[in-house]
């Protein structure tokens, strides 16, 4: 079977979940894939070009999917209730590679490149929603602010699979919502 860019891009985005953007391995995912290493080189430059195809997967799947979702609501509150009750769930592999990401962002400039595009897009649809509840453009700016910062603190939370944790994060999901979005 003749390998594609795309199969490259799928083994080294599910690395990227598995490990970070470390776990993004040349030789690895050639083994993985059972492929050569002159496979990899017919499609990409180095390992740089296939981190940041990872990245952009992980882009595409973390943020455009989630506000294309959200985006399906006419009101704005929907959008956002719609957003929240999608991302204020317990973590998932995204949230994992999401905390990698994160934090490896201050040292590689392909994660920061495009960890800092996710961040823009996410406040400017926050931000968006809430110029549409009326709120005026300071306002609206800080409560984007608020609400990414509990995400991001989200993100970093304990919440082990047992039914205390469960019921926890279910207390916490309601707060956040109840504290950032209008009354349905």
């Amino acid at each position: 079977m003749k390998l594609t860019r795309e199969d490259w891009s799928d083994a080294a985005y599910k690395a990227l979940l598995r490990g970070g953007p470390r776990a993004v391995a040349v030789a690895i995912l050639a083994e993985d894939l059972d492929a050569t290493r002159g496979s990899f080189y017919h499609y990409f430059k180095d390992r740089d070009e296939l981190l940041v195809a990872a990245l952009e997967r992980w882009e595409q799947k973390s943020t455009e999917i989630f506000i294309d979702r959200a985006s399906s609501e006419s009101e704005p509150g929907a959008r956002l209730r719609n957003l929240f009750s999608h991302v204020f769930q317990p973590p998932t592999d995204l949230a994992a590679v999401e905390r990698r990401l994160l934090a490896e962002r201050v040292d590689n400039a392909q994660v920061a490149q495009v960890v800092d595009r996710v961040i823009a897009r996410r406040h400017a649809f926050l931000v968006e929603c809430y110029l549409e509840l009326g709120h005026n453009e300071i306002a609206a700016e800080d409560r984007a602010a608020v609400a990414y910062l509990v995400f991001t603190g989200w993100l970093h939370l304990d919440q082990s699979a047992d039914e205390e944790s469960a019921a926890s994060t279910k207390r916490l999901a309601a707060l956040v919502q109840e504290m950032l979005l209008p009354a349905a």
